[in-house]
């Protein structure tokens, strides 16, 4: 049960973070055609600009992630010590 939560949690938040990801890469898409006129940003430029708008996203996730995977792991480990000192003393 507590791995299908889990589950269900990581599935909601990717997909809130996904949805984020997207607003950016259409902002950015959208500052890059309306700046694309006469005197306006080239080529290069413009792909540059989008393809860092879509590594935003995954940066996003990694950098939301990591923080409570080490949180869930320092857990694991305070309640695997404290049972095996239990288990030492008894």
């Amino acid at each position: 049960m507590a791995f299908f939560l889990l589950w269900v949690a990581n599935r909601w938040l990717s997909m809130r973070i996904d949805l984020l990801g997207a607003f950016v890469v259409f902002f950015a898409g959208t500052a890059v055609v309306m700046s694309s006129g006469v005197g306006g940003i080239d080529a290069g430029l413009a792909g540059l600009s989008l393809s860092y708008a879509l590594t935003f996203t995954d940066a996003l996730l990694v950098s939301s992630t990591l923080p409570l995977t080490i949180l869930f792991f320092s857990f694991f480990t305070i309640s695997f010590l404290s049972s095996f000192v239990h288990v030492l003393n008894s």
